[in-house]
């Protein structure tokens, strides 16, 4: 019997027992549809990461406080010594030449209040080259100028959700009077979207004035202290550098010895991909391994199921053998059927996989401020179907050797 007969035949017993074959498989579908569906995940949280990192460059530094320590070990607590004049001091060249531009950050949650309109917003208190250092534009209006930041002027710059969510979309923003915490503000910017409501909903206001008028009045901040410190090197070649020439500076500020842990930490864009990417990958492989661990299921499922086929049709195989079948034709038979059950599954699995990956996509979730699209590779798919057809000759052999070395006799003898 030919290769394409022995396959026609496969196909044709595996549908005459259409509901058996369904739940044969059903581990397999399973087992492939969750790694589809997380590595779906996963490649759509490192493409979120990715962009992110391309839209404020490769060339940038986060320093923020390290958590406290006692005696050498960590309190779990962070540290609130990151200050404003630590920012300032970042910008002298003769201390850190590589930096092209230093931007220092407050960040707190306010009431902003327009008319009979108020919204809960995160508020961040930055300084004139938030634009350059976080590559964002103005869309109308101007951002605030280093004048504002040494007059603490009460001026505010919006993101475009915001904008919309105050002002609706009738009226100007620019030259509005808004409240926050019961300060009354101006609003003299609103901001080019960039499809992330880490910026589209924010407001940004001098951070002179976040310090002194809004922060400044919690009981939680202490002098000038700052949440971040965000550095930007003069090109990639630079960062290293940078890095180097920061931990130095603020080590001498802070009066830190070298041999104790720091009171901060710097982390570049690469470090923050790499720690996504590992995060990601321990979770992936725990996830594949269940994913796995049903697949397995799966596998030994099929291979009983075919057990039972050789049972039920012991006497057909003895008189194919009979009639002068070769062992060899028998186990390509049972081969096959197990092989097809098993890729029957896996194209199931990755259907219903990419299904599920565009629903999810579809709800426009977010993540980092960023909509969330989950993103299906050939590799995935590929890889999947190849496993679950390895599955089906792996799970097959017992049960076609079985049948293949059934006895002519023995078999038409079975009843």
């Amino acid at each position: 019997m030919s290769f394409y007969e022995s396959l026609k035949t496969a196909i044709t017993n595996l549908l005459s027992n259409k509901l058996r074959s369904l739940l044969t498989v059903l581990g397999i579908v399973i087992g492939v549809t969750a790694v589809i569906v997380l590595q779906s995940l996963g490649e759509g949280v490192i493409g979120i990461f990715t962009d992110n990192l391309a839209k404020q460059g490769s060339n940038i530094a986060l320093i923020t406080p390290n958590t406290q320590t006692v005696r050498g070990m960590d309190t779990g607590s962070t540290n609130r010594n990151l200050t404003y004049e630590d920012a300032l001091a970042l910008t002298s060249k003769n201390e850190v030449p590589s930096a092209l531009a230093v931007e220092p950050e407050i960040s707190t949650r306010t009431v902003v209040v327009y008319g009979s309109t108020n919204s809960v917003v995160s508020t961040i208190g930055t300084n004139e080259l938030f634009p350059e250092v976080r590559s964002a534009e103005v869309q109308e209006g101007n951002w605030f100028s280093t004048d504002d930041l040494t007059a603490e002027r009460t001026v505010a710059v919006v993101g475009p959700i915001l904008a919309t969510d105050l002002f609706g979309s009738e009226v100007s923003p620019i030259g509005q009077k808004i409240n926050i915490n019961r300060n009354s503000f101006t609003v003299i910017g609103v901001l080019v979207a960039k499809g992330q409501n880490s910026f589209d909903k924010q407001l940004y206001i001098p951070i002179t004035t976040a310090m002194h008028r809004i922060v400044g009045t919690n009981a939680s901040n202490t002098g000038n202290s700052i949440n971040t410190i965000i550095v930007k090197a003069i090109n990639e070649t630079q960062i290293q550098p940078m890095v180097l020439q920061i931990i130095e500076l603020l080590r001498n500020r802070h009066k830190v010895p070298e041999e104790e842990k720091a009171d901060f930490q710097v982390i570049t864009s690469e470090d923050l991909l790499t720690f996504a990417k590992n995060i990601l990958g321990v979770i992936e492989i725990f996830l594949t391994l269940v994913a796995s661990i049903t697949l397995l299921v799966g596998g030994i499922g099929v291979m009983n199921i075919m057990l039972v086929t050789v049972t039920e049709r012991t006497r057909e195989i003895g008189i194919r053998l009979a009639v002068g079948a070769r062992q060899r034709d028998i186990m390509l038979q049972f081969l096959l059927e197990s092989v097809t059950l098993c890729f029957s599954g896996g194209v199931m699995g990755c259907v219903i996989g990419i299904g599920i990956s565009s629903l999810i996509g579809a709800a426009n979730l977010e993540l980092a401020g960023t909509f969330f699209r989950p993103v299906v590779t050939t590799s995935s798919i590929v890889i999947s179907v190849s496993i679950v057809v390895t599955l089906g000759l792996f799970f097959g052999i017992y049960p076609a050797r079985r049948a293949a070395r059934l006895k002519p006799i023995d078999a038409l003898r079975y009843d």
